[in-house]
């Protein structure tokens, strides 16, 4: 079956279409592999934008994130938070790095800077919006809920390693439109700005959406201060410059949530921040919600 959000289910891609095609299996790619290194590899979240949750106040430069399976809260390295030994050969790294990862640390640098500076105004190019939109293609592309669903449809991925697949589902998934492109090609880019004394929070998954008048709108933390935000051009045109300043502490919360339910979703994995605090109120909010929370894991599984 297609893979469906339950909060607004567009499909991320027809998990038929890799299934079929997977049986070319990307053999360029495969042919340049010399050997697999069992590197640690970000398997979803880059370390850059997890470099920006670290705790500033934490000799270590720790990063804080509650663990979805245990409830429990932790503190580890940037470099090994949301990674596993062996998940891509060094051609997948190549492959993300070349296509998302290195082209991202602009603007990454750029959209920080603007949220944590206090500048008046951000120059948002066409070439931004674009690498916003494959982000989040990556994102979905990189979830363990997207892996499963080609494990299940695909004839040909028990021929292969796990490595070997994940790197496959990286190349496909990432040059193949569905109808998962064809939902967010309308969208345009503004610039959300935390103006609270409260931390937005981030999800392995990267992103999450939160749903206005009836359209989902992508958010995408990239630092404790700021995210970038998908959603209808009228919408931007709507906001000065392009600028979506929250005040109200409360609607940081929100989005927080938002965030955990669709880690719940994808992976149900951990969510990350700079502040213990903040863990502690989702730590909460799951507790008191696991029926909830956990009909989000076998929705779409």
């Amino acid at each position: 079956a297609p893979i469906r959000s339950p909060i607004i289910c567009p499909k991320i891609w027809n998990a038929n279409t890799i299934g079929g095609r997977y049986s070319e299996a990307d053999q360029n790619l495969r042919r340049k592999k010399s050997h697999n290194m069992a590197i640690n590899s970000h398997v979803q979240i880059p370390a850059q934008i997890l470099k920006n949750f670290r705790d500033e106040s934490d000799p270590e430069k720790k990063v804080w994130y509650l663990d979805i399976s245990s409830g429990r809260i932790y503190k580890t390295a940037a470099s090994k938070l949301g990674t596993s030994k062996g998940y891509y050969s060094m051609a997948g790294e190549d492959f993300w790095s070349r296509s998302l990862e290195s082209p991202l640390g602009a603007l990454n640098k750029k959209i920080r800077t603007f949220c944590e500076s206090g500048t008046e105004r951000v120059i948002v190019t066409s070439e931004d919006i674009d690498l916003v939109k494959r982000y989040i293609k990556a994102a979905a592309i990189r979830s363990d809920l997207a892996y499963k669903a080609m494990r299940e449809e695909s004839i040909t991925a028990s021929m292969f390693s796990e490595q070997d697949n994940h790197d496959a589902l990286s190349f496909f998934g990432m040059n193949i439109n569905g109808e998962f492109d064809y939902w967010i090609e309308d969208l345009s880019l503004a610039i959300v700005v935390n103006k609270t004394n409260r931390y937005l929070v981030v999800p392995r998954n990267c992103y999450y959406c939160v749903p206005r008048n009836q359209m989902p709108n992508f958010v995408v933390p990239i630092s404790p201060k700021g995210a970038l935000l998908l959603l209808p051009i009228e919408e931007v045109q709507k906001n000065d410059g392009g600028c979506a300043v929250i005040d109200d502490p409360m609607q940081i919360e929100l989005l927080n949530v938002f965030a955990l339910k669709y880690e719940y979703m994808f992976n149900a994995d951990f969510v990350a921040s700079n502040c213990r605090k903040e863990l502690e109120i989702l730590k909460d909010y799951q507790e008191k919600n696991k029926v909830v929370l956990n009909a989000l894991r076998t929705v779409n599984r």
